[in-house]
């Protein structure tokens, strides 16, 4: 269980907001690639996680915003989730001189994230006769994260975490419907046409829905399905959907794809 290809649905959150980190981190210049253990540095503030992770500022009573207490320490535990697993990584690299061309593949094991230093700033402000204080992390990055780019990845939606839950109501997001979102998109950007088709069997995998089908709660998988199917078509990733049977008798779902959706994105 500490070593493994698979993200929970904190660690998939977490690890979408690192995603946009880099991205500003890169554009800003702000990130510093260490060669010699394939990895990189960068600095980034609680504030610029928590709003990437897909929290929201509240009104409080002193008529200031903020992140909720609750909210924050789920975005913390989902962070320290990510930092003490390791993942199977791929790697691929090649060698060449004049007699000999040699190609190595691999799989290494190792930390995704890993938190060096905590910084409390203050800062004071003459004018407003007040102190902000902000706390900023010191990362190091496996180096899976600037390579291969086009090759081994799928863009994502900037505030992804955000945007679903705004789909959603500002209700409580079932880990079934991000995972389900997030293959959708991985999906939608390798798919050569503009429609998908998923079996019955895919839909509960891709959510990871088994415990459902163990305990055969057809209906809360049904529920599942349409909560996701309508997520989708709320962000506009899909126009529509179909629910039919394949050659097989088994049933599946076809989603048809709005292009439109991956032109007017901020990506990341």
């Amino acid at each position: 269980q500490l070593i493994t290809r698979d993200f929970s649905i904190n660690e998939l959150k977490a690890l979408q907001a690192i995603n946009g980190i880099v991205n500003k981190s890169i554009s800003e210049d702000n990130i510093k690639y260490v060669d010699e253990i394939d990895s990189a540095i960068m600095n980034f503030t609680l504030s610029e996680y928590y709003d990437l992770f897909g929290l929201t500022k509240k009104k409080e009573k002193d008529g200031k915003m903020r992140y909720g207490g609750r909210a924050r320490e789920q975005a913390k535990k989902a962070l320290l989730e990510l930092l003490n697993r390791e993942f199977v990584l791929p790697y691929e690299y090649k060698e060449e001189n004049k007699d000999i061309r040699k190609t190595v593949k691999g799989i290494r094991i190792r930390r995704l994230v890993d938190i060096k230093n905590i910084e409390k700033t203050e800062e004071y402000n003459k004018n407003t006769n007040k102190t902000k204080v902000s706390d900023s992390l010191k990362v190091v990055i496996d180096g899976v994260f600037l390579k291969g780019l086009q090759r081994n990845y799928f863009n994502v939606p900037k505030y992804l975490n955000k945007d679903i839950v705004k789909a959603l109501g500002g209700k409580r997001v079932s880990p079934a419907i991000q995972f389900f979102i997030v293959n959708l998109l991985a999906y939608a950007q390798k798919s050569p046409k503009n429609k998908i088709e998923m079996k019955y069997d895919t839909m509960v995998s891709v959510m990871r829905l088994e415990k459902y089908v163990e305990s055969r709660q057809k209906s809360r998988i049904k529920d599942r399905f349409n909560q996701a199917i309508k997520c989708a078509k709320e962000l506009g990733i899909i126009t529509k959907h179909e629910e039919t049977l394949n050659n097989w008798g088994e049933q599946k779902y076809v989603f048809h794809i709005n292009n439109n959706y991956f032109k007017e994105r901020s990506w990341r």
